[in-house]
């Protein structure tokens, strides 16, 4: 009976901090992979040329932004936190802990859908490794 109260606990009040912990790293990844390619794509003489489509201009600019801002997500981070904190501390329905969550991993799924798209497209413009 004990571990099944362990469980419940775990369940009750580390899950959703631990979750959005590894969906920060996740997103933390995709971003250094995406300024990887990126950095990698600029180096190529002409490299505008290459890149005709102007929504990978739109993205490569946005992972820019992100890394010469780096205060930004840093700060979602630390009130995505506070917010489950409080929502534990006051002892909040699951169903709102868990609401809050999806709202709080929404722009981190999108800014982690916007550097897979610049660093697959990328990658496609500078061909396969030889």
């Amino acid at each position: 009976m004990q571990l099944m109260e362990t469980l419940r606990w775990l369940n009750r009040h580390a899950l959703s901090p631990a979750l959005l912990i590894l969906l920060f790293g996740a997103s933390t990844t995709f971003h250094s992979f995406a300024r990887t390619v990126s950095n990698m794509v600029k180096t190529l003489p002409g490299y505008p040329a290459f890149i005709s489509d102007d929504l990978v201009v739109c993205r490569i600019r946005a992972i820019d932004f992100i890394q010469d801002h780096a205060w930004m997500p840093l700060t979602f981070a630390i009130l995505a936190l506070a917010s489950l904190l409080w929502l534990d501390l006051r002892k909040a329905p699951r169903w709102a802990v868990w609401t809050t969550l999806c709202g709080l991993s929404l722009p981190c799924l999108a800014y982690m859908w916007v550097c897979l798209k610049a660093s697959t497209v990328s990658f496609f413009v500078m061909g396969p490794a030889a």
